[in-house]
């Protein structure tokens, strides 16, 4: 579900491609490392969030 979301957002029709056509870059090609880098950084936040919460308890 969290990849999804994230592709969703930042992929093919999302807010990425909008921005990079306005300032007339190549939409497709340039989307994906922006999308596997936020799928990235979302799971290790939520790691360290399950990590936060056995710590703490």
């Amino acid at each position: 579900m969290k990849a999804t979301f994230t592709k969703e957002l930042i992929g093919r029709e999302g807010t990425v491609p909008l921005v990079l056509k306005r300032m007339n870059g190549a939409a497709n090609a340039s989307t994906d490392p922006f999308v596997t880098a936020s799928i990235d950084i979302i799971g290790v936040a939520a790691y360290f969030a399950v990590a936060k919460l056995f710590l703490e308890s």
